[in-house]
């Protein structure tokens, strides 16, 4: 009995030769079921919301908060969350490309990921939050009061996003099915 091969290029079992010896994919096809929310809209929203994500991350990056000029327990969190907000954009940005109806490896490799890639966001945003906190206890904000508050306003921002992302995307996306099991007029393809 042949068993399903396993790894990076399991995926090119399902593309198959035609007459015409173009190759067709044969495989399972994910459709977006849009009865609660189209497929652009959801894209555009979650794009947005990351959008908004990276861009207080930036400023973060950018603005002279205390404790973000050495503190590890600031700067690891930070760090962390730059990296996880990065991995998230690349998987948004997968869908979006992909279209709808996603193909089975496309939906294993992206939609899969976007739950826990934007739950990491979220932590690690908190978690620069609870840092920075900790730093203005123990060393207080001296004369950059203002930047601290910026800073921490940023960071829940952040954290907020990655957590509407994480919910929206776990109701939206996990919501494709095959499209064997949907009717027509639930799907745009």
């Amino acid at each position: 009995m042949a068993e399903k091969k396993k790894g990076r290029r399991a995926h090119l079992d399902a593309f198959k030769k035609n007459e015409k010896g173009e190759y067709i994919y044969t495989g399972k096809l994910y459709a977006f079921d849009e009865t609660v929310i189209r497929w652009k809209t959801a894209v555009i929203r979650l794009g947005a919301a990351w959008a908004v994500l990276m861009a207080a991350m930036i400023i973060n990056g950018c603005i002279p908060a205390p404790g973000m000029a050495g503190c590890f327990y600031v700067l690891l969190p930070y760090a962390a969350q730059v990296v996880s907000a990065a991995a998230l954009g690349v998987a948004l940005l997968s869908v979006a490309t992909a279209g709808n109806p996603l193909r089975e490896y496309q939906y294993e490799a992206a939609v899969k990921k976007i739950p826990m890639r934007s739950r990491l966001a979220a932590i690690f945003a908190g978690a620069s939050v609870l840092g920075e906190l900790l730093y203005l206890i123990q060393n207080g904000a001296g004369n950059a009061a203002g930047m601290a508050a910026l800073f921490l306003v940023l960071e829940v921002i952040a954290c907020v996003c990655a957590a509407w992302i994480c919910k929206y995307s776990k109701s939206w996306f996990l919501q494709v099915s095959p499209i064997d099991n949907l009717p027509k007029n639930h799907y745009n393809c």
